[in-house]
């Protein structure tokens, strides 16, 4: 696998906001990069599989496509428990060539910026209480971004970033493109359009329903207390008129 900057932390502190920032960072840098949400690639309903697995086997398709398409440096924001979940999320992989960058923030801090975006705001104790709990022992850089402006946090990751990976990106040339040989076992529904007109709304609340008509579906298990749909519009989300149960 191509070198990797996780980016970790509790809901908050601003793991995906940085990881959007480091693409143009890394490219100002000279350094081509791709960059995923753990928290997407998890998304699953109706599946027999662990959180971890999800993530594991998606970041093992994404990763030599975007390689592929010329990119030196994977970007990963996302949940890391411990130097044991590390390995189980990126198996196999040399952790010379991985910078683990946990990201924090104060509980006033962490309430605050929660409470702002809108959404999960219900959660935002449980996030602190995890911020509290989880284990950074190994964890090659801490970043407390509180008091931090997006960009002081973004230049400073490029910055470490370079320093740290800087020989193992010069040796991370892409490759040439191998035969395409995935394939999906499955259908998949595209839902698409513009900005603005609901496609992730549609995606999240739609699927619910699926495994109840003997289909697995590739997003979210519906939890009604932080829909999207009904944060989104205010109003009802069909979905949560069908199902009161969460993660």
């Amino acid at each position: 696998m191509m070198p990797v900057v996780w980016l970790s932390g509790t809901s908050g502190v601003g793991k995906s906001t940085a990881g959007h920032g480091m693409l143009r960072a890394m490219a100002e840098r000279g350094v081509t990069a791709a960059f995923v949400d753990a928290d997407q690639v998890r998304l699953a309903a109706g599946v027999l599989a662990e959180e971890t697995e999800l993530v594991a086997s998606g970041l093992a398709a994404l990763a030599p496509r975007y390689r592929e398409a010329g990119a030196r440096l994977l970007l990963v924001a996302g949940l890391v428990d411990g130097p044991g979940h590390l390995a189980r999320l990126l198996p196999g992989a040399d952790r010379e060539r991985i910078l683990l960058c946990h990201l924090s923030a104060d509980a006033t801090t962490l309430r605050e910026r929660i409470h702002h975006r809108g959404w999960a705001v219900e959660r935002a104790d449980e996030a602190v209480a995890y911020a509290e709990r989880v284990d950074t022992g190994r964890v090659d850089l801490h970043l407390d971004t509180g008091g931090m402006t997006r960009e002081r946090v973004v230049d400073h990751l490029a910055a470490v970033t370079l320093e740290r990976l800087g020989p193992v990106l010069a040796e991370a040339a892409p490759s040439e493109r191998a035969a395409d040989t995935a394939r999906s076992d499955g259908r998949v529904l595209l839902v698409t359009g513009p900005g603005g007109v609901g496609t992730s709304t549609i995606g999240f609340g739609a699927s619910p329903g699926w495994p109840g008509r003997g289909a697995r579906s590739p997003t979210s298990t519906h939890d009604n207390s932080v829909c999207s749909a009904r944060i989104r519009t205010g109003g009802t989300c069909p979905a949560c008129a069908r199902t009161t149960r969460g993660h």
